[in-house]
């Protein structure tokens, strides 16, 4: 057993000291005999010399190792004491931490908690050790279902769910846990709870497994521990050393996220009696870190960590927007920003997609055949369908669909043939996404309609009985004209907007119509997850281009 030291450099260890004396002793001795050997009258036998000689030099090695032996255990008892220190410096930071955690065995059993758990669950560290985190869980069924699917492997699994404390209050909490195996095969679950504001209106809060909400600031109590226990261990000693040390535990604690902007640190009282300096020095070092932009300092509410710089006042565009999204995404993911756009058009287009459009009207083949090759790039060609509507199930008219389709990686329509097209993605092994119109279309129309009647130009008098579905466009609000009909084209008047389809602007080149939705999609961004989808894992599965 080494000593417990609170000054490792004076060690001497007690069982050394008889064999130091007894080496000792036994120099003189030694010496004696060595004189009497030599004074002796007549000649002595050379072996006992050789003995006394090597007797000596034993003593040496002895004493010498000796030596060795104590600066060894001097070293490792200074050892001892520097990790006992830092093993009491991170159970204080463990206590002191202003977010809930705790250790607990693989069925959720508490080992350690800190205060900020004390705090949360309302309960001493005394009466959690050794209770389960279950009896504090309204759905303990759903906790003990999730523990047993983690692996010890260091996976972690993250939810927002309910704690009821030792009183009965219900707390909505963020879950982070994580599994490591130990060195004895056991497996411990380390816990992080974050409480999160009661949600707005009064809804009741969910136990499910929903997304992570941002997490409330830390127990005030447990926060304000922190900050002390920062402001002791660095001791400002003077009132020249109290500015550095604050600015350091305000920046620390932003750095590490205990403190975010708004938060309430102690106030001037509690800072001089942490520190032992007057009040008039820390209120000085506060007003420092004020005009530095760290702290501000309120009369009614005390000192609090300012608000963080300005965000840049540049207006970005729709499409700028889009990209600055696109690229904190890429660092979330830590990718590297120059090699986004390899990744994108290798995930993308590097191999060209074939997209079958199913349709019955030229309208629809139109809309949907030039959008997906317009906005996504895609390979497509139509799949025309019998304009009676009637679905082939069989026979040759099926078989005829298959063989058009048969190039095809994706199939696309609408509702009014989803059947059909579902049919033919089955027999072909392919995906199909049924497209809707654009509600953004729809919502013009009907406000169009709202006001007085509309025109709407299309190339197949089919698709013009799909629009009259259209809330507001019943008895006879919206007139439905041929692309083909030259005298209605020519009545129309050029002042008021009509609504004027893909496939009849490709038979119209040249007409000056006013449209209701110029420019506009007519296909529903709905899709756009699924399309995404199909496009990405096609270049990923596809062999090279």
């Amino acid at each position: 057993m080494l000593p417990a030291l609170d000054n490792p450099g004076s060690f001497t260890d007690p069982e050394a000291r008889p064999l130091r004396e007894y080496v000792n002793a036994l120099r003189p001795h030694l010496r004696r005999l060595s004189r009497w050997t030599d004074d002796a009258p007549g000649a002595t036998h050379p072996l006992l010399s050789d003995s006394i000689a090597q007797l000596d030099a034993v003593l040496e090695e002895l004493s010498a190792g000796h030596e060795q032996l104590r600066a060894a255990s001097g070293l490792l008892a200074q050892a001892h004491w520097a990790s006992t220190e830092q093993g009491a410096a991170e159970q204080r930071d463990f206590w002191l931490a202003p977010f809930a955690y705790l250790l607990s065995d693989a069925a959720g059993t508490i080992r350690q908690a800190n205060q900020a758990v004390e705090h949360l669950l309302g309960a001493p560290y005394e009466e959690l050790a050794g209770k389960a985190l279950t009896a504090f869980v309204p759905d303990e069924r759903a906790l003990r279902a999730r523990l047993l699917r983690l692996a010890p492997d260091g996976q972690r699994e993250s939810w927002t769910g309910e704690l009821r404390t030792r009183g009965g209050r219900v707390r909505r909490v963020h879950f982070t846990v994580r599994a490591d195996a130990e060195p004895d095969g056991s497996v411990a679950l380390r816990w992080a709870l974050h409480e999160l504001p009661e949600p707005l209106g009064g809804e009741p809060a969910s136990n499910g497994a929903g997304g992570a909400a941002p997490a409330a600031a830390p127990a005030p109590l447990a926060l304000h521990g922190w900050l002390r226990e920062r402001l002791v261990r660095l001791r400002p000693a003077s009132p020249d050393d109290l500015t550095p040390a604050l600015r350091q535990v305000v920046a620390g604690g932003l750095y590490l996220g205990y403190l975010r902007p708004g938060d309430a640190l102690l106030s001037i009282r509690q800072t001089a009696q942490s520190v032992g300096l007057d009040h008039r020095a820390v209120a000085a070092a506060y007003h420092a870190l004020a005009v530095e932009g760290l702290v501000t300092v309120r009369t009614r509410e005390g000192v609090c960590v300012a608000d963080g710089p300005p965000a840049g006042s540049v207006e970005l565009s729709e499409s700028a927007e889009w990209v600055s999204d696109l690229l904190v995404g890429a660092s979330a993911l830590q990718l590297r920003i120059r090699h986004l756009p390899e990744l994108l058009q290798r995930l993308s287009s590097r191999v060209p997609l074939r997209c079958a459009c199913v349709d019955a009207t030229a309208d629809g083949l139109a809309m949907l055949a030039g959008e997906l090759q317009q906005y996504w790039g895609l390979d497509t060609f139509a799949l025309k369908l019998p304009a009676n509507g009637e679905i082939p199930r069989e026979g040759a008219a099926l078989a005829a669909l298959r063989e058009q389709a048969a190039g095809a990686h994706l199939l696309v329509s609408t509702a009014y043939h989803a059947a059909t097209a579902r049919l033919l993605a089955a027999a072909l092994g392919r995906p199909l996404v049924v497209m809707k119109l654009n509600p953004a279309v729809v919502d013009a129309v009907e406000s169009r309609l709202h006001r007085g009647p509309l025109t709407a130009v299309v190339s197949d008098a089919a698709f013009g009985e799909r629009l009259r579905a259209i809330r507001g466009a019943e008895n006879g609000a919206l007139r439905i004209v041929p692309a083909d009909d030259v005298a209605a084209l020519a009545a129309l008047d050029p002042a008021e907007p009509v609504l004027l389809t893909r496939a009849a602007q490709e038979r119209l080149p040249g007409a000056r119509l006013r449209m209701i939705v110029p420019a506009s999609r007519f296909l529903s961004p709905d899709a756009a997850p699924e399309l995404a989808s199909v496009l990405v894992q096609h270049n990923l599965t596809a062999g090279p281009g």
